[in-house]
């Protein structure tokens, strides 16, 4: 398994239950472009944070990892 993917499922193992289902309830979710679901939302928001300064530049982060094939397990 590749060591970010499972860096990631570690970090997802200590999220709250029904955290997924919370995110929807709140809207979280309502312009998603092309995150599908909670994860995926989380998984931008992390690489925003530590990574790049600017939603475009993580945008363009996320396209290049999704062409990879690795942004979704």
């Amino acid at each position: 398994m590749d060591e970010e993917l499972k860096t990631f499922e570690e970090l997802l193992k200590l999220m709250p239950l029904g955290w997924e289902q919370k995110a929807r309830e709140l809207g979280a979710l309502e312009r998603s472009w092309e995150v599908k679901d909670a994860k995926d939302l989380l998984r931008v928001n992390f690489l925003y944070l530590t990574s790049t300064p600017s939603y475009g530049k993580t945008a363009a982060l996320c396209e290049t990892v999704v062409d990879k094939g690795r942004f979704s397990p």
